[in-house]
């Protein structure tokens, strides 16, 4: 009950508004954003500086309501177990993790999905460095991080670290979400490297699943 408590108050007193913010600021970015159409788009707008500076005051909202959400709500604490009782591997895998509230990881990842559109790749990589190790046991959540830390090392134009995160991402783990964010980081890195013939299949499933008009009509440039 106390997890079940602390997950639906994060959630709907505090995280409601960071969401509401990120959507601004991302509103923000997504009609003011200026292209160059002779050269190559980025693949990601918040690497143009000045598109980056648009929404700020958004993003540190929903930054400021994530920290205050893991200030209040964060659960440590291993849940109470019967001594002698023979556990299930299931059992033994959620007693090691590091983290009880079972909806914070989604505002771990707000938080550098935030500091990625302001810019601050660097800042946003430690973030999602951090998310890894504390949902180790959670590839589910780790592998969600890595694709992001991934997205930040070629935002950083870092390839070759970003080559190193994608290539350990443990397959095995991917559901559909994570899938989606690996190609989109890895259509990313291989326009980067300038591999573009095998970018383009990657790109279009990219392109098939962005729900903003304006962000699928820029990426079909990138063709």
């Amino acid at each position: 009950m106390t997890r079940f408590y602390h997950s639906l108050t994060a959630h709907y007193n505090i995280m409601y508004n960071g969401e509401v913010a990120f959507e601004k600021g991302m509103d923000a970015q997504t009609e003011g954003h200026k292209d160059d159409y002779n050269s190559l788009l980025p693949m990601y707008i918040s690497t143009n500086k000045a598109t980056a500076n648009m929404g700020k005051g958004s993003y540190a909202t929903a930054i400021e309501k994530c920290e205050k959400a893991i200030k209040l709500h964060s659960i440590k604490k291993k849940p109470e177990q019967k001594a002698g009782k023979k556990r299930t591997q299931a059992e033994k895998d959620y007693l090691a993790r590091k983290e009880f509230n079972p909806y914070l990881w989604k505002t771990w990842m707000m938080m550098g999905e935030s500091q990625f559109q302001r810019g601050e790749f660097i800042e946003a990589a430690s973030t999602f460095n951090y998310i890894i190790r504390l949902y180790a046991t959670q590839p589910e959540v780790s592998n969600l991080a890595r694709a992001w830390m991934a997205r930040c090392y070629v935002a950083l134009e870092w390839p070759y670290d970003a080559e190193d995160v994608l290539r350990k991402m443990s397959k095995d783990s991917f559901n559909l979400k994570i899938q989606q964010e690996y190609d989109n980081s890895r259509a990313a890195w291989l326009i980067q490297t300038e591999q573009y013939e095998e970018a383009i299949p990657l790109l279009r499933k990219s392109i098939s699943l962005q729900k903003n008009p304006t962000q699928k009509a820029r990426l079909n440039f990138l063709l």
